[in-house]
């Protein structure tokens, strides 16, 4: 007789335990967010970037400084503790609409939100700021 007769189901009861565990798996965890790669999302050419035109920022030129205004705005934000307050990025907004991310914490909740919402809602208003930077921090 063999002593190894069931080998499969252990490790399948094994792997329904790690499975059922909820840990997970290396490859599987959660992408960091930060403001690079949200404002890459926004204003970015390449596949799965939105690439949000804004009047008068239009071309390579308009895509650079948009990328860079997003991204100073997104880290002067993330140097301020604060709290989220009244701000909610989930809420669609008009587009004339002034929007300000005024601390970490709400820079926190945009990004999530940037990162997790589709293009067409973005360009929908969505997610506020997503054009109209410096409107708060005091600028």
């Amino acid at each position: 007789m063999r002593r190894f007769a069931r080998p499969l189901p252990a490790r399948l009861a094994l792997a329904l335990v790690v499975l059922v565990s909820g840990l997970p798996a290396p490859a599987c965890a959660p992408q960091q967010h930060d403001c690079v790669s949200s404002c890459e999302k926004l204003f970015g050419a390449t596949n799965g970037q939105c690439d949000i035109q804004v009047p008068g920022h239009t071309g390579a030129d308009g895509q650079s400084y948009m990328l860079n205004e997003c991204e100073n705005y997104c880290q002067q934000a993330m140097d301020k503790a604060g709290d989220v307050g009244t701000y909610n990025p989930l809420v669609r907004t008009s587009g004339n609409e002034k929007v300000g991310l005024d601390n970490d914490a709400q820079a926190a909740l945009w990004m999530d939100c940037v990162d997790t919402t589709a293009c067409s809602d973005l360009k929908d208003n969505y997610c506020a700021p997503t054009t109209n930077f410096g409107t708060s921090l005091g600028q």
